[in-house]
């Protein structure tokens, strides 16, 4: 393993023990518990059928 993916790794591992999450099984379950995440402030709208055919051609 590369000096950085295991820096990486131990960052990511610092950051799940803040929230008590110190192995595979507790992440497994802190995830399966996750409420739904709401991405539609994060993405385009979808174009209207009209744009979509227009842009057909």
């Amino acid at each position: 393993m590369k000096a950085v993916e295991k820096t990486q790794l131990e960052k990511i591992k610092k950051a799940l023990e803040k929230y008590g999450i110190f192995n595979e099984e507790q992440l497994n379950e802190a995830i399966k518990n996750m409420k739904p995440l709401n991405i539609g402030c994060m993405v385009s709208p979808v174009p209207s059928k009209k744009v979509l055919e227009e842009q057909e051609c």
